[in-house]
């Protein structure tokens, strides 16, 4: 068979690979791009180098695969090999369980044809839906490739809480989803229990605003569950709910929420690579196991590009950064536990900014950890929109003589920088009690958009609640004050009346940022 025999065969040219011959052996070649070359042009190509085979049939399958993905890999190893009736027995067992497995019954019906002698009618590559059809393939079939070394942890797990035994990690790169388990018979090491392909955003990753269609990048964890019978048929097997946006996406102006970990719809195993809305997105049998699995809420989920593997193992691989955060917070905090209690998270964003995420079991026993996030800057941490514990506790530290029931007092910064946020919240305040409404919204940055909504919908909301009042009175009281160079972190406590209404007290907490010299509000929450 030539190698132009092959490539009028509708199997190849559809998923853009071709069979080739080198060196008394058959290769597959799976195009790293879409961009793949039509039928007329794929007819007249040379034999591939040897260094242009992206599969191997001599790969070890590992056992973190699933059975589906093992079939499959099975199947294209059989194809490289030259061993068509093998990948067809492959194939259709594989088949038998997975019958709406689209790729596999692609590759299927053209084996074949392969066999059988029968050219297809060669078809461009420039349908949308055939571009889909290869970039899965070139992702499964590059799966084998992804699986880190045995024992590895992933660069941006610096640590992971003694109380703290599973891990999530995403490369949306490469279109994997990793279960990580701590082995506690291993001295702490991890252990890979699941890989398995996902399909990410419409538009990639890097997720900035609601409605792009884009996978969000950092350290994230999972705050709720949700099964097939509280969901539409569209998520599957149900949804593992994530807690983006985070104070990181908030202090960078991100918009958007609802990124869910969610199943398949009915009659589809897989979807294409690029297919959400901004969701992972995962068979429905991978599905079932991460929610059958105890203890799944709770979970660090990392979703990061390119993940770098290290294979040092738990306490003896901390980062000498951590260490020098830790102790940056132990001259902070009074009640902060002990380093092998904390799951500490670092990346980098897109800008070069590098963060950090640290959990820890509350002192009070709840199953809800203690959260901060941590913004690094030339050898120096600050706060990125802090709890109200933490500057409680801070406060606490600095300015122990401080009594609870003062009405204002502050700690950290210059003196002037406190005067300026302090007189800038009064300004707030006093706006919205004479329903100023321009002056009011002069406060926030122009680009202040809270989690779930945009900027022009906040507005039109508080525009529409603050013009529905006659009269309204807005105080603040016990307000505590921390800036940290050009961000200002902020709590009080909000008295509101309107006529008609009772009066309504609220913990507030806010964020500030200076800029162009003067102080914006970019981040505000309410409750403790």
């Amino acid at each position: 068979m030539t190698i132009r025999q092959l490539t009028t065969l509708g199997a190849i040219l559809t998923l853009g690979f071709v069979l080739v011959f080198f060196g008394g052996k058959v290769g597959l070649i799976i195009p790293s791009s879409p961009s793949i070359p039509t039928a007329g042009a794929m007819s007249g190509m040379q034999p591939a180098a040897a260094s242009d085979v992206r599969f191997s049939p001599n790969f070890d399958l590992s056992a973190s695969l699933t059975d589906v993905e093992r079939l499959f890999l099975q199947s294209i190893d059989a194809l490289v090999g030259g061993d068509l009736r093998g990948a067809e027995q492959q194939l259709r067992r594989l088949l038998e369980t997975q019958p709406d497995f689209s790729l596999a019954r692609v590759i299927l019906a053209d084996t074949l044809a392969m066999q059988s002698g029968r050219a297809s009618k060669p078809q461009s590559l420039e349908d949308p839906a055939l571009v889909d059809v290869l970039q899965e393939l070139r992702y499964r079939a590059s799966a084998l490739a992804s699986i880190p070394p045995a024992n590895a942890w992933p660069l941006e797990l610096v640590a992971l809480a003694r109380n703290q035994h599973d891990v999530i990690v995403v490369d949306v790169e490469s279109h994997r989803l990793y279960w990580l388990q701590r082995d506690d018979s291993q001295n702490d090491r991890l252990k890979l229990v699941r890989n398995f392909y996902i399909s990410i955003g419409k538009a990639g990753y890097g997720k900035q605003r609601e409605g792009d269609n884009k996978t969000p990048i950092g350290s994230y964890r999972i705050v709720a569950l949700k099964d097939a019978s509280e969901l539409p048929s569209f998520y599957g097997a149900g949804a593992l709910i994530l807690d983006y946006p985070n104070s990181v996406d908030r202090q960078l102006m991100r918009s958007g929420s609802g990124i869910w970990i969610h199943g398949t719809p009915p009659n589809t195993y897989s979807r294409p690579p690029l297919a959400s809305e901004g969701c992972i997105v995962v068979a429905n049998d991978d599905m079932l196991a991460l929610l059958q699995h105890d203890g799944i809420q709770n979970v660090p989920v990392l979703l990061m590009s390119g993940v770098q593997w290290r294979t040092e193992s738990g306490s003896d691989a901390l980062a000498p950064e951590f260490e020098r955060l830790y102790a940056w917070l132990h001259q902070r905090l009074a009640e902060l536990p002990a380093r092998d209690q904390v799951t500490a998270t670092r990346w980098q964003e897109s800008d070069g900014s590098i963060y950090w995420r640290l959990e820890w079991a509350g002192q009070d026993g709840h199953s809800t950890p203690r959260t901060l996030f941590v913004r690094e800057r030339d050898n120096e941490f600050s706060p990125v929109q802090p709890e109200p514990w933490f500057l409680t506790s801070l406060d606490r530290q600095q300015s122990p003589s401080a009594q609870a029931s003062s009405p204002s007092h502050s700690a950290g910064g210059d003196e002037s920088d406190i005067e300026a946020v302090r007189q800038h919240l009064l300004s707030w305040a006093r706006a919205w009690s004479q329903r100023d409404i321009e002056n009011y919204f002069s406060h926030y940055h122009p680009a202040f958009a809270p989690s779930g909504k945009t900027h022009d919908q906040w507005r039109r909301s508080r525009l529409q609640r603050i013009e529905s009042r006659a009269a309204i009175d807005v105080q603040i009281e016990r307000l505590r004050i921390v800036v940290d160079s050009d961000r200002a972190y902020v709590t009080f406590i909000q008295r509101y009346r309107a006529a008609g209404a009772k009066e309504l007290r609220t913990h507030k907490s806010m964020e500030l940022q200076r800029m162009k010299d003067r102080w914006w509000i970019v981040a505000e929450r309410a409750g403790q």
